[in-house]
């Protein structure tokens, strides 16, 4: 494994820890599709 390699791995594992001992209360993906689908519909309706 090259230095550069190893450090990325280390950003990595530490960004992915950091995620798992996160414990704010996570957001149904439902919830996230549903505001992006009302992004998409303004922007489509800013279109017409």
């Amino acid at each position: 494994m090259t230095a550069d390699m190893k450090s990325h791995y280390a950003w990595f594992r530490s960004k992915v820890e950091e995620a798992l001992n996160d414990q704010q209360a996570a957001t149904p993906h439902s919830n996230v599709m549903n505001l992006v689908q009302a992004v998409i519909d303004e922007k489509r309706r800013q279109q017409s």
